[in-house]
């Protein structure tokens, strides 16, 4: 599984919980609230890039920096369903982030192993 399946993933997290679709163009608060947790949660449990996160919704990485550094923390603040659906996020699915974590260190290191072995044949 790639770095876009997780960030799918959290997307359509959000918005099922939301009940409605944050990659909209509407600046309401609502929208700009749960594009700010979608953020958040990538940026927490992805290695994905500003950009790549923005470009799901259709945004800069700009905004997304913004959101995550700023419009989070307000959103969280006033908005409790919004820090429910982040905590929920975070405990529904930390099993499969360790889990993807773990694989990727395995994988990096038979990588080297590889390498290390096939440098020794030549």
């Amino acid at each position: 599984m790639n770095e876009d399946y997780y960030l799918e993933k959290i997307l359509n997290y959000v918005n099922e919980n939301l009940s409605f679709d944050i990659r909209e163009k509407k600046r309401k608060r609502d929208y700009a609230y749960g594009r700010a947790v979608y953020y958040k949660l990538c940026r927490k449990h992805t290695g994905a890039t500003y950009d790549a996160i923005g470009s799901l919704v259709g945004l800069d990485h700009a905004t997304v920096i913004y959101g995550v550094n700023i419009t989070f923390l307000v959103a969280v603040k006033h908005e409790e369903k919004l820090k429910h659906i982040y905590d929920s996020f975070v405990f529904e699915n930390i099993l499969d982030i360790g889990r993807l974590i773990y694989l990727t260190k395995e994988l990096h290191e038979l990588e080297n192993k590889i390498l290390k072995d096939y440098g020794k044949q030549y």
